[in-house]
């Protein structure tokens, strides 16, 4: 029966050849004829078929290449005969070798099919079948099908040991040196595969055509010009023939565009075209091989690139996709164009193309799976161009691509990328000046030194990749990351010496969200575990702010200070002193308590004269002085002292208070000094307007703090010598007033300076005078802007001040002046 199987197919083919001169019918005619025969042959009959019978038909329908139909038939009698387990698993190996047949066919193999061809290869193994080597390849070749770059290598080389024929063994080599292009670990490898091919004998031109270009890539690849020009004498020969001498130019162009020589490598090119005009292609096995037309494109495109011309090297690159735009010439020119476009400073569009090129290569995982590695060295080398340049930004987003496209399971170099990541981040937010960019920058190397932990090699590496992380959100103000990755770094680091930083830094985060009692937690904690070190006195320190901030703990956090200040371990130099005796100034002037303060205040001055917040302390000792000068001065302070020492004593703090302002407004940048307008011992400048612009910090204090204090120093400084009272201290205060009205015209200070020189004016009884002040105060009302009010208690709008004034107009002691002026 085997046999007149047989026949028939041969008697079929024979017609089929017989009719195709004549009518040109299709040879698809033998397969319907296959087909028509094996499914009569096939169909239920109560003699029993012998399986052999029932195998050469299928296999008859496989060789006729109809594929389908002879998937079928074995899917079949798979389902409907009693088979014997070798049975079983012959037909499943024939089904495999069916559906990779089928699939070959196509540019881009189907996945799922690619999948099932797999399952039954792995079926047919398990019911007992002995893999051959073809088998071992096309298993080879599925995995490469869809991308397994890894189990393709192994089973490839498994073909190499399982004694295959020649076009086995070199399909095996060939399909090694495609897996392993652009992976510099096992480039010896790579170029031991490569000598193998070019040492194979009686090969055909496209294979040689194929495995020369491997060579003298490869060469090239590792800088060793002088090889790949002796590969090409060696094995080139074939090609100076005058019908193939334009492959043999090419290759020599390419070669000396490695060695530099572009005034050598462009004619030849320009050669090249001309050759290929002259001389049609009739051999298509040599365009699968490597497309010629394209590849000189492609190589004029290279010596663009090499002569430092962009622009014409990505237009080159555009027109070689529109002579091949897939396979290998796809990966090479996608590869050109985002080099041009980076060298074009054109980063956004680079990486526009990459995605694209990846979108389309993940159709086809055997290309991406070789392409992958070449394009991520790409970007690196990019990245590493950008870093050198300081275009921190470029070099993250090129970076974090080379990731992309970093399989997980190559562990060591994905998680050296990620922290590598993590470093540029941390660089990119230390270069911007854009606050909000450096935060986002800081949460981004954050989130890739968390990502870089399960490539730690140890658990100090681990312990520096956490810390890091912590530092970077910490600078981004992300809190609760900041939490979160501190608190696994003080549960897995039982000692290290950061271990007190982390507790503080816990501590800090939870109180800058006002969470004071969890912060005292975790201060207590270090206070308890490291009591001896510098960081648990700042978390004592930490600590008494916190009771200070939450409120109702006044007494317990000025112990808190006071035991800080009087412990023997921690001297005056150490920060933490500063900090806690600042802290105690504060909190003894908020409290009212100005005496202590001021002495509390003059021990800080004494002992940092160069503080950075020393304009403010010097403020606050200015501001102590004037508060309890009118203390002493009402009875709310020191009632139990005889009323005539009490007020010399207010006197004394007046003058004190008003020498205080002087000093802090002379300690100024100049650029916010302000001059007077009349005698006196101030010091500074002429009075001017104002800027609109914010004048630069001065130590701690920022723009807006420059802008208030000084004026609050001069209102409060004329307020004292106002209170003085004496000749020369109301000339002193009516200059300082002069002073606000011409600094501060357009804000409401203005109003109640000029109502103060209305008041000194009164005292030295100049009524007319102090009537011009008043009147001067009401043009100063029609002047400042509506938004400038609101600053005042019950002067709130500028109809408030109109009343205020018209009713100090009415007053006695200046309404005659105005009647004898109306």
């Amino acid at each position: 029966m085997l046999r007149r199987s047989r026949e028939f197919v041969a008697a079929a083919y024979e017609w089929v050849a017989l009719l195709a001169d004549r009518w040109q019918i299709p040879a698809a005619l033998l397969a319907v004829l296959c087909v028509a025969y094996t499914l009569h042959r096939l169909r239920p009959v109560k003699k029993q078929v012998p399986f052999e019978s029932l195998l050469a038909d299928c296999i008859a329908l496989r060789d006729a290449g109809a594929y389908y139909l002879a998937a079928d038939a074995v899917a079949n009698l798979l389902e409907k005969h009693e088979l014997t387990r070798l049975e079983r698993a012959t037909l499943h190996n024939l089904l495999a070798d069916i559906i990779y047949r089928q699939e070959a066919l196509r540019p881009v193999p189907i996945r799922t099919n690619v999948e099932k061809l797999l399952e039954h290869h792995q079926r047919a193994i398990e019911l007992g079948h002995r893999a051959t080597a073809a088998d071992v390849l096309r298993f080879a070749r599925a995995q490469e099908w869809l991308g397994r770059g890894r189990k393709a290598y192994a089973a490839y080389r498994e073909v190499l040991q399982r004694d295959p024929s020649s076009d086995q063994r070199r399909a095996a080599l060939q399909a090694l040196v495609r897996l392993l292009e652009g992976r510099p670990e096992q480039r010896d490898e790579r170029r031991q595969y490569i000598e193998a091919l070019l040492a194979e004998e009686g090969v055909s031109t496209p294979y040689l055509w194929w495995a020369l270009q491997q060579a003298i890539g490869e060469a090239l690849q590792r800088g060793q010009s002088q090889r790949a020009a002796k590969l090409l004498e060696q094995h080139g020969g074939r090609f100076r023939r005058d019908d193939l001498r334009g492959y043999y130019e090419y290759l020599w162009a390419w070669v000396d565009l490695a060695r530099g020589r572009i005034d050598q490598a462009a004619p030849r090119v320009d050669w090249v075209d001309q050759w290929l005009a002259d001389h049609p292609r009739i051999d298509a096995r040599l365009d699968q091989a490597g497309y010629l037309p394209a590849l000189n494109r492609w190589l004029r495109g290279r010596i663009h690139l090499a002569d430092g011309r962009p622009q014409q090297a990505l237009e080159t690159f555009i027109r070689t996709l529109g002579l091949q735009s897939h396979g290998e010439i796809f990966v090479r020119a996608t590869i050109g164009r985002i080099e041009a476009l980076a060298a074009l400073e054109r980063h956004d569009r680079a990486i526009a193309v990459l995605d694209e090129a990846v979108r389309r290569l993940e159709r086809d995982p055997a290309l991406l799976a070789s392409a992958r590695p070449r394009l991520r060295q790409l970007l690196l080398r990019i990245y590493r161009e950008r870093h050198e340049r300081q275009d921190y930004p470029s070099a993250v987003r090129y970076l974090a691509k080379a990731l992309e496209l970093t399989p997980k399971d190559e562990k060591l170099a994905y998680y050296t990328l990620i922290e590598r990541l993590a470093i540029e981040n941390e660089q990119a937010a230390a270069d911007t000046h854009d606050p909000e960019q450096a935060a986002r920058y800081h949460a981004a190397a954050g989130r890739y030194y968390e990502q870089a932990l399960p490539g730690a090699r140890d658990a100090e590496h681990e312990a520096a990749l956490l810390w890091s992380a912590a530092q970077q959100y910490d600078a981004a103000g992300r809190l609760e990351d900041l939490r979160r990755v501190l608190k696994t770094f003080v549960e897995r680091r039982s000692v290290d010496p950061r271990l007190p930083r982390a507790l503080l830094q816990l501590g800090r985060s939870y109180a800058a969200e006002g969470k004071f009692d969890e912060a005292a937690g975790w201060y207590r904690q270090l206070i308890e575990r490291f009591p001896m070190l510098e960081e648990a006195s700042r978390a004592r320190l930490l600590t008494a702010e916190g009771l200070i901030a939450s409120g109702g703990h006044d007494a317990e956090a000025e112990k808190m200070l006071v035991d800080l200040l009087e412990d023997e371990r921690i001297a005056p130099q150490a920060l933490v002193y500063r900090d806690a005796l600042l802290a105690l100034c504060n909190l003894l002037y908020d409290q009212g308590r100005y005496s202590e303060a001021i002495s509390r205040i003059e021990e800080f001055l004494d002992l940092y004269p160069d503080d950075p917040e020393r304009l403010l302390v010097q403020f606050l000792r200015a501001d102590a002085y004037r508060h309890s000068a009118y203390g002493l001065r009402d009875g709310t302070i020191g009632r139990d002292a005889p009323r005539p020492r009490r007020l010399a004593e207010a006197r004394r703090r007046f003058r004190e208070a008003a020498r205080a302002y002087a000093a802090f407004l002379a300690a100024l940048p100049p650029v916010v000094r302000s001059g007077p307008a009349g005698p006196g011992d101030d010091p500074f400048a002429p009075a001017s307007a104002p800027s609109d612009e914010l004048p630069e910090p001065a130590g701690t204090l920022t723009p807006e703090e420059l802008r208030f204090y000084p004026r609050l120093a001069l209102m409060y400084r004329g307020d004292c010598l106002f209170e003085l009272n004496t000749p020369e201290s109301l000339a002193e205060a009516l200059a300082v007033y002069r002073q606000v009205v011409a600094t501060y015209q357009n804000e409401p200070a203005a109003l109640v300076a000029q109502i103060q020189i209305a008041n000194i004016r009164l005292r030295q009884g100049r009524m007319t005078e102090a009537a011009r002040a008043v009147e001067r105060a009401r043009w100063l009302l029609e002047t400042i802007p509506d938004q400038a009010f609101g600053s005042l208690p019950g002067l709130d709008t500028r109809a408030d001040w109109d009343r205020y004034l018209k009713a100090v107009m009415r007053s006695p002691l200046l309404s005659g002046v105005f009647r004898e002026a109306g």
